[in-house]
């Protein structure tokens, strides 16, 4: 069935329209007509853009994130004790904060820094699992996250994300962390990540 554009039903992402012989003749890196990508390349079956492999890679990425092989996988073999990591590192953060009860600062903490590994990875990571492997952050896990150990936490982390960034203004993890005021990050381990 075509669509506007002469597009088929069924047609793969990122692949150019078969009629009025619009690809006849492009070269790979040629200048398109009509604003079309100049980044194409000829694959079997039609002409597809970098986009769409870009787009088959990730969700071959999703697949290996899902099934074993990458970030989901290494927070569940982390909950299952199957996983020791680095100490310094973003999962070492999350190592230290499970297995606490919904409604404390460790689980909250623990949401939270799965939340991120699991959209960052370790971009960014720098040594935060020294923080969440501290004895003053570890002093706060078992309170309730209603209370002032969650600010306690919130700031802790914070001033580790400002002093990166003062050290290395460049540092993605400094900017990103130090953005994050304690009061906002006490907000969002209680409203959000604190599971009440």
């Amino acid at each position: 069935m075509a669509l506007a554009g002469g597009l088929n039903i069924g047609t793969p992402i990122g692949t150019a329209p078969r009629s009025r012989n619009r690809t006849a003749g492009v070269q790979a890196g040629a200048p398109a007509r009509s604003g079309a990508p100049t980044d194409t390349t000829q694959v079997s079956g039609g002409w597809t853009n970098r986009a769409s492999h870009t787009i088959g890679n990730g969700f071959r990425s999703l697949d290996r994130l899902i099934n074993g092989n990458g970030t989901l996988s290494d927070l569940r073999r982390i909950d299952d004790g199957t996983m020791v990591p680095d100490p310094n590192s973003r999962l070492g953060a999350y190592y230290a904060t499970r297995g606490y009860e919904p409604g404390t600062v460790g689980h909250a903490t623990h949401n939270a820094i799965g939340t991120i590994y699991a959209s960052m990875g370790t971009v960014g990571e720098e040594q935060i699992g020294r923080v969440f492997n501290s004895p003053e952050a570890r002093a706060t896990y078992d309170q309730p996250v209603d209370g002032p150990a969650s600010r306690r936490m919130a700031e802790m982390e914070h001033k580790y994300w400002e002093t990166t960034r003062q050290q290395n203004p460049w540092s993605v993890g400094g900017n990103l962390g130090s953005a994050f005021g304690p009061g906002a990050r006490d907000w969002l381990q209680q409203n959000i990540f604190g599971g009440n």
